[in-house]
Parts: structure tokens; sequence; C-alpha cells
């Protein structure tokens, strides 16, 4: 019994390490000695190295993409269309129905001004264009964004109309805030008047597309028309060398100065241009337009627009909707059309690329370190299974 405990003690002396491996009471070398050891370990090692890799490809990749989604609040841009035959009441008849000088040779039109002459004497066939730009600031809440756009409507060098819009949007949906601040203002220089709508509560998309766009119909608010408009999605097809949504509506007879959706007008538009000319006893004043959007699927950057708009004189809607795309000048206010110049379509083209390139680039990221996650995971299993038949040999 004594030589039992003797051996005992002699053997703790020589060994104090083993001593306290068996009571469990280990010192901070023996730890530091054993964490190495595991990590030295090459399945250790290779299931670490799995961990990590896999919480990158999970986490990055749809972090950097979600910072991509929101609205930027210092965007400045640019879209300019081509020109397009339009037929429309001459600026200076606006005013003063007075006959423009190239139509003064035809003999109806050579005495007098409106009434005293026929109303398709003030209308004038020429060539027209359309300017917009948008630009991007920060509102006072940082899920927000506050948009200014201007479009402008240019014929021969003269301007004939300018819409300055102002909105708040929600940097991810891009949809209206449901704030009343939003306002809208058109400007006809020959009337030297400004008519402005507004604050309101803005409904519909307009300037831009949730970043993706989902297949289905959107209502696009009309500044023309002040209501959204239902845009469908017609489907997926290439255009500008880009695979994009396409989305289009036609809308004829929309009435503008009788409004026929019980939607609540600003008092502000009853003083409108509209009700200007409604007042020369012509008809009520109606609005058509065709228009279609193509947008890039993965980024909702819109690649390019084409619409066709008339703004014109009908007795009634039975009557407006014969005439809804008709450009005669005995009842025509403005018929027109807009599809995007070269320089615009390659510049969208530029940015869609560039937002889907970056956004593959993360996409394939994420895949690429899975993969690596699962490589490494396979390959520790088999080196364990591989000490285990050693052990067992």
């Amino acid at each position: 019994m004594e030589r039992t405990c003797g051996h005992t003690s002699r053997f703790a002396s020589r060994h104090p390490g083993k001593s306290r491996g068996v009571s469990g009471d280990l010192n901070e070398q023996d730890l530091h000695t054993l964490t190495q050891s595991v990590f030295r370990h090459p399945p250790i090692r290779l299931l670490l190295l799995a961990v990590v890799t896999f919480l990158l490809g999970s986490l990055v990749p749809p972090l950097l993409i979600g910072q991509m989604k929101p609205l930027p609040t210092d965007l400045q841009a640019s879209y300019r269309s081509n020109p397009a035959e339009t037929v429309m009441l001459a600026p200076a008849a606006m005013a003063e129905g007075a006959v423009p000088e190239e139509n003064r040779a035809r003999a109806e039109c050579r005495e007098g001004s409106f009434p005293d002459v026929p109303y398709s004497c003030l209308v004038v066939e020429t060539t027209a264009h359309r300017e917009l730009t948008v630009a991007t600031a920060a509102a006072p809440a940082r899920d927000e964004v506050d948009v200014t756009a201007t479009t402008q409507l240019h014929a021969e060098g003269t301007l004939l109309a300018e819409v300055s819009d102002t909105l708040r949007l929600d940097r991810r949906s891009t949809y209206p805030v449901s704030d009343p601040v939003s306002e809208l203002s058109v400007t006809i220089p020959a009337l030297e008047r400004e008519t402005t709508t507004g604050p309101s509560v803005r409904e519909g998309l307009q300037y831009f597309f949730p970043f993706p766009p989902e297949r289905r119909s959107y209502p696009r608010y009309d500044t023309v028309a002040q209501r959204p408009l239902l845009l469908d999605y017609i489907g997926e097809v290439e255009r500008a060398g880009l695979e994009s949504f396409e989305f289009h509506h036609t809308f004829t007879a929309l009435p503008l100065t009788a409004p026929d959706d019980n939607r609540p007008r600003q008092e502000e538009a009853e003083n409108s241009v509209f009700t200007t000319l409604e007042a020369w006893g012509l008809g009520s004043v109606w609005y058509s337009v065709d228009r279609t959007v193509w947008v890039e699927p993965k980024s909702g950057t819109l690649v390019d627009t084409q619409e066709r708009i008339h703004i014109y004189f009908a007795a009634d809607h039975a009557e407006a909707e014969e005439r809804a795309f008709a450009p005669a000048p005995e009842f025509s206010i403005l018929h027109t059309a807009a599809t995007w110049d070269g320089a615009t379509v390659e510049r969208q083209h530029e940015r869609a690329a560039g937002v889907a390139s970056r956004l593959r680039v993360l996409q394939v990221s994420a895949v690429l370190l899975k993969t690596v996650a699962l490589a490494a995971v396979i390959w520790a299993v088999v080196l364990l299974l591989r000490e285990r038949r050693g052990r067992a040999s």
C-alpha cells in the first residue's frame, strides 16, 4: 500500500502536466498547446475555412447588392427625344388668336383672327422634341429622396411648354411617399402663365422603376392627365442590345377639363391652359396617350421609351374616341411623338449594363465562395476518414 502511494507521488513529481490532466485542472500553457495542436489538424483548418468562406458568400454579396438598390441622393440625368413631326396650336395664336405667318397664304386664313377665321388657321405642322432632366437630393428621412424633374417641349428653337415637377420618393420602392409634398407647375411662355398644382399626394411610379422590377403591371403617373395610368407588363424582349421588360399602355379620350375619375383637383387647376382653351367654344379638351417603356430586368434601369400623345377638342366622349390619335388641324391642340435619341439610349444602355455587370460579379462571387466552402467540408471529411482507417489498421 505504501509502495503504491509512493509510486504515485513520484509519478506526479516527474509528470506534473499528466497529474493535472487527470484532475482536469489545465494551466494556460497546456490550453495554448492544446489549441495549437487542434488548429494544426488539417481537417479542423479545412472546416474553419469552410465556415469563413460560407459566411462571406452568404453575407457580403447580398449586403453589397442591398446597398445598390436604394435610389441615389446625388443623381443627375438627362433624356432627349428625337425630333418628331408635330401638329400644334401655334404659340402666338394661343395668346391672341392671331393667324401664324405660315398659314396666311390660305384663302380662309388671310384676314382676321380667331374666331373670325377657322380654328385650323391657328394650327401649324412642325417638328418638336422633348428634353427631360431629373435630379435627386437627400430628404429629411434617410430612406426617402427628393426628386426634381423638368420637362421641356421645343419646336424649331422655341420653348413651347415647361413642366416642373417636385416629389418625394421611397428610395427602395421608388413609389411616392404618402405625404402631400408633391407639386407640379406648367409654364406656357406664349401665354406668360404658370399654373401650379399642389402640394398633393402623388400616386404611381414616374421617373424610376423598382430594383429589380417585377413581371406585373405598374401604375404610372401621367403629368398631363394628372393621374396614375396602369402600365401593363407585356413580356421580355431585346431592346438596345439588352434583355428588357416591356411595359405598355394606351388610353384614349381622357378628359382634361372635366375629369371623370372622381379624383380631387387642386383649385389652381381651374385657371389652367386647358380651361382657357375650352372657353373658345370648340368643345372640351381631351387627351390620348400611347406609351411603351423598356426596363432592364435586374436593376430597373430605363433602357428606352416611346410615346405618342394627342391633346384635342371634342364635343363628347364618343367624339373624343373617334378623334383619339387623328392629327387633324380642325381639332388638334398638340399631336406629337417622342422616342429617345441615340445618345440617350446609349447612355442608358451603359448604365444598365454596368449595374447588371456588378450584380453578376457579386452573384458569381457568392457561388464561388460557397463552392469553396463545400469543397473544404468534403476534403475535411475525406481526411478524417483516412485518419480513422489509419488508426484502425
